[in-house]
């Protein structure tokens, strides 16, 4: 069984708060490039991916996601058959104090 959130409605929320969508167009506006690794965004993995497309970083609004995963027994016992997969999407446009809440 698969529960999900519509994540469409979801960001037009944030972009529609002001505060939210200042925090969204951060990485553009207001980044300190200091040569140091504050943000997911800083990564030598990030910068291999950025050329490949390259018109996709000139917008601010543009919305970078991270998908993320790790499957766990949540009972701690590796006999049952039962295994939940919780899969994280992180909004990798926000601060650093925000997106590594």
């Amino acid at each position: 069984m698969l529960w999900y959130l519509p994540i469409i409605p979801r960001f037009n929320h944030l972009f529609a708060n002001g505060e939210d969508a200042k925090d969204l167009t951060w990485h553009a506006d207001a980044r300190n490039y200091d040569g140091m690794i504050y943000h997911p965004t800083d990564s030598s993995q990030w910068k291999k991916i950025k050329p490949f497309y390259p018109d996709f970083g000139k917008k601010a609004r543009n919305l970078r996601l991270e998908l993320a995963t790790d499957g766990m027994n949540c009972d701690d016992n590796l006999s049952t058959q039962h295994i939940s997969w919780p899969i994280l999407l992180v909004i990798d446009n926000l601060p650093p104090w925000l997106c590594m809440k």
